[in-house]
């Protein structure tokens, strides 16, 4: 109402227009209470959006939450599938070099046995199968 006067006579013979007014969301203001009114609307609306805000950050946050949840179980599977490589190798190093009846023994007694070749076995190999014959030999003949 842009007359200060017709607003506050409105106000006085009629309150319940002002009221009734409200109800079906209308903010009847003068050239007084104007200003006011907008910075209410103006501090209204942006603790919306902050709410909004707050929303999409909770939002977010329960999103990271789970992701991260997923990262540790992969990595957990990741430890279980690096543990079981491990045993895989050295099951497939024992056959190799150091179990009973290991390739490395038998390939070297194919050698002393007059194979004729012309690479020579890596000494680490060659020690671990012989010292473990060697043992074996010992404990059978004692």
């Amino acid at each position: 109402i842009p007359i200060e006067a017709a607003f506050v006579s409105l106000a006085q013979s009629a309150p319940d227009v002002v009221h009734d007014a409200y109800n079906q969301k209308i903010v009847l203001v003068s050239p007084s209470s104007m200003l006011l009114v907008l910075k209410t609307i103006h501090s209204l609306w942006q603790r919306d959006r902050q709410d909004r805000n707050v929303e999409a950050i909770v939002d977010s946050a329960g999103k990271l939450y789970d992701q991260f949840v997923r990262f540790t179980d992969a990595i957990t599977d990741v430890g279980v599938a690096l543990d079981k490589a491990k045993n895989a190798q050295v099951k497939a190093l024992a056959r190799l070099s150091t179990g009973r009846g290991n390739l490395v023994k038998r390939a070297e007694d194919l050698k002393i046995l007059g194979a004729k070749t012309q690479k020579r076995m890596p000494d680490g190999l060659l020690a671990d199968a012989t010292e473990l014959t060697q043992n074996t030999y010992d404990e059978v003949n004692n």
